[in-house]
């Protein structure tokens, strides 16, 4: 986590499911947080269950005039969090109204559009706006196309304005199925219902808890949605701490050392060059499974050295140090 004290953010949705878990994780790590939503009496006793530095302010986020108002009051911000969710939107295409959707529409993209525009006067030139979207964006699953529209025009801003109010970040959180109180409208019987059909579909076997989502958001992640590392491996080209190795290359037929001897991945701690070539060339399913395990888990370590450098001032040298690998081949 970094160092957030002396850190004023303003998250708006505030009150209850992400925005609550992220305010909650903010305020113990010392920042000045600053809870909004429209329901003044949840809004208090939310701001209750945080430290004595938290705030809360009260407005429609659906009201240009509101947002104006608030944001004077607020003043200077050093970041936004916006996890406000319109709760219109679903339905299967062939009876979703356009009333609805434009129900969900003004309830949520507008209000983050609006959020965001308004914050400028207001966010430090080092800040950040963090959008918090949904999975519906870039999934398939019937009865979410109107949810995906919405969706995918706040995802769809991200990069532009990330390229527009430089050196400010911009970035976006797209969580999955989430237990937050969203799905309050569907009976509990429905929702259990709801919850174990997504449960058995996803690879943790469960549904997404608000914590699940706080990290991410409090370290202003971007929105990363990249084939590199899932592609490479297909194709059997993997990266390492010494460049590129394409493992079905003659010459790793009898290589007993692992992919990268400096990985801690499962498939480096447990097969050798050798073994998994001769599953590629084998066509053997299961090698598609470790040469994805061991990119994926290079790009997490890739990840983290990125922050640990930016936090010891020496991201400049850990650039050079990664690029200066891009077009090598491991022997």
């Amino acid at each position: 986590m970094f160092n957030l004290k002396e850190t004023k953010i303003l998250i708006v949705g505030g009150s209850s499911g992400v925005g609550l878990a992220t305010a909650k994780l903010l305020d113990q790590a010392g920042a000045s947080v600053i809870i909004a939503a429209r329901d003044e009496k949840k809004l208090e006793h939310t701001r209750q269950l945080l430290g004595i530095k938290a705030r809360a302010i009260s407005f429609d986020a659906s009201e240009k005039e509101q947002i104006v108002v608030a944001l004077e009051k607020v003043g200077s911000i050093d970041h936004l969090v916006i996890a406000l969710s319109g709760g219109k939107g679903a339905g299967s295409f062939e009876t979703l109204t356009s009333a609805n959707l434009r129900t969900g529409f003004a309830g949520k993209f507008w209000t983050h559009f609006s959020l965001a525009q308004e914050s400028l006067p207001h966010l430090s030139a080092s800040g950040s706006i963090t959008f918090v979207s949904a999975i519906s964006a870039r999934s398939a699953n019937p009865g979410t196309v109107g949810l995906s529209a919405i969706n995918s025009a706040i995802e769809g801003m991200v990069k532009p304005l990330a390229v527009e109010l430089k050196p400010r970040r911009v970035n976006a959180v797209s969580p999955g199925v989430v237990d937050t109180p969203w799905w309050d409208w569907l009976s509990p019987d429905e929702k259990r219902e709801t919850f174990n059909r997504f449960a058995q579909a996803a690879p943790v076997g469960r549904v997404g808890k608000p914590e699940d989502i706080v990290t991410a958001v409090s370290m202003g992640v971007d929105l990363f949605d990249c084939v590199i590392p899932t592609r490479n491996a297909r194709n059997g080209t993997l990266f390492t701490s010494r460049g590129k190795l394409v493992i079905k290359n003659a010459q790793f037929t009898e290589d007993e050392r692992p992919i990268d001897e400096s990985c801690e991945c499962y498939t480096c701690r447990t097969f050798s060059r050798a073994y998994l070539r001769h599953l590629y060339i084998a066509k053997e399913i299961l090698v598609l499974r470790l040469l994805t395990t061991h990119n994926l888990f290079y790009y997490a370590e890739l990840m983290k050295g990125i922050r640990s450098s930016i936090l010891d001032g020496d991201f400049p040298n850990y650039i050079s140090r990664v690029q200066s690998l891009g077009g090598e081949r491991e022997n």
